[in-house]
């Protein structure tokens, strides 16, 4: 199928699809989160990848994608320095953080979003351009912890099954391990640098 947003930053699998529709974004540099269906032979349809719209537009490339562990809102992060949690139903932004500016080594420069997680308890994770992984509270948008242990962009985030640990890497070759440290009223526990 055809982006229909140009060149494709990221793609997303929905991690819970309701019935036979497998639903798909794409982080795309035209600066919107597009979403697609995948049909398979055996559902009745014409099988393969269809778009359906795009959700939400901005001024900056898309970089990276990620869905809610219920499947009911997509995070997004921007070249600009944006994250996004659109709903993915609507496609209405819900709320918008500003992770930074370009940081250390350019002060001035745009802050890039390369990688974006979102954990079963809401938290969501963003990795950036100067090195920073940073959670963040999924129903707000505030900042929980900032870890500043990359010397340059992050570019992959992962996270254990239970969502008790995060790993990150990039441009630096490391691999940090992050993990939760205490559990707070909602489940919602500090984070440290392992």
């Amino acid at each position: 199928s055809e982006s229909y947003g140009g060149p494709v930053w990221k793609l997303a699998a929905e991690p819970k699809p309701k019935g036979d529709e497998q639903r798909l974004v794409a982080a795309c540099d035209d600066g919107t989160v597009r979403l697609y269906t995948v049909e398979d032979t055996n559902v009745g349809g014409a099988p393969g990848v269809h778009y359906k719209r795009a959700l939400n537009t901005i001024r900056s490339r898309m970089l990276s994608a990620a869905w809610t562990a219920d499947s009911q809102c997509i995070v997004s992060g921007a070249a600009d320095g944006t994250i996004h949690l659109l709903d993915a139903e609507s496609g209405h932004q819900l709320f918008r953080i500003t992770a930074g500016t370009g940081g250390i080594r350019a002060p001035d420069a745009e802050l890039c979003v390369w990688s974006v997680l979102t954990l079963g308890d809401g938290t969501l994770v963003s990795g950036d351009s100067s090195g920073h992984v940073q959670f963040w509270d999924g129903t707000h948008g505030t900042l929980l912890h900032s870890f500043h242990q990359h010397q340059a962009g992050v570019l992959a985030l992962t996270a254990t099954p239970a969502g008790d640990a995060v790993f990150a890497s990039g441009i630096d070759h490391q691999v940090a391990l992050f993990k939760r440290v205490q559990e707070g009223e909602e489940g919602a526990g500090a984070w440290a640098f392992v």
